[in-house]
């Protein structure tokens, strides 16, 4: 997924693996549609309860995230880029754009 590769790029920035999955997670987990868990396995290092999946955000849900959240939830400096990213592509037209 293009939208997910650049938002996992931005995180990335000066990071360590552990702290990017978190920081992905938090996002699947306040902006992402919640799945059904295959097998009821826990998710992770991520904190998540038993059975709690979720998919990478919309490009709509990422739209509507507000950079102050973001930085409470650890992203730092990062949190004006990942909002940033999200309207520009959905001003380019959308996700297309990133092919």
């Amino acid at each position: 997924d293009p939208l997910e590769c650049t938002i996992s790029f931005i995180c990335s920035s000066n990071n360590n693996i552990k702290r990017i999955k978190l920081m992905l997670g938090y996002l699947r987990r306040y902006y992402g549609k919640r799945l059904d868990s295959p097998g009821g396995e826990v998710a992770g290092d991520l904190g998540f309860a038993e059975g709690e999946w979720y998919e990478f955000p919309s490009l709509e849900a990422l739209c509507r995230v507000e950079e102050k959240h973001l930085r409470e939830l650890g992203f730092g400096y990062r949190a004006k880029y990942v909002v940033g990213a999200a309207k520009l592509i959905a001003e380019k037209g959308g996700t297309q754009w990133l092919l």
